[in-house]
């Protein structure tokens, strides 16, 4: 689903089993777009049906992978800069609360020895380093994807916000 990113919205997906029925589960997900307002935008997904047996989210079944679908670039540094903050999945939630019955914790990632691009100047791939940050009352993430390694820091005044 096509909608514009915003830099000072803070972005949670959400996955939930729907229903069951003979063929298998059926998964529905949402996005919930939350801004400095008490105001809360959610978008529907969709659903999909999965085997019967793949019926709970599992630790090991959460995974990510970044790509760039820009216009070619000479060299890899030329990939255009942005920062990605992430915080682990919850799981379980209780009600209309944000108690969890499950709360994750990063459990590691570093720059990936197969990641063609590791000085800049390779023609494929895009730098990206991960540091650790606190966000969402949990240990998260911060991921650069792009740019050069000078550009990759921490920006000043990017703190977690205060509401959570």
């Amino acid at each position: 689903m096509p909608f514009e990113l915003k830099s000072d919205v803070i972005y949670k997906l959400r996955l939930a089993r729907t229903r069951t029925d003979n063929e298998g589960v059926w998964w529905g997900g949402w996005i919930y777009e939350e801004s400095g307002s008490e105001t809360t935008n959610e978008f529907y997904l969709g659903e999909i049906r999965v085997k019967k047996e793949m019926n709970r989210i599992r630790g090991n079944s959460i995974m990510n992978f970044s790509e760039y679908y820009g216009n070619v670039v000479e060299k890899c540094s030329t990939v255009p800069f942005s920062i990605l903050v992430l915080a682990p999945p919850n799981a379980n939630r209780q009600g209309d609360s944000e108690n969890y019955a499950r709360r994750s914790k990063r459990n590691g990632g570093t720059d990936p020895n197969s990641n063609p691009c590791q000085t800049g100047n390779e023609p494929q791939g895009s730098l990206f380093k991960v540091e650790d940050f606190e966000f969402l009352n949990t240990d998260g993430s911060v991921i650069y994807f792009g740019g050069t390694r000078d550009e990759q820091t921490m920006p000043e005044g990017l703190t977690p916000p205060g509401r959570y």
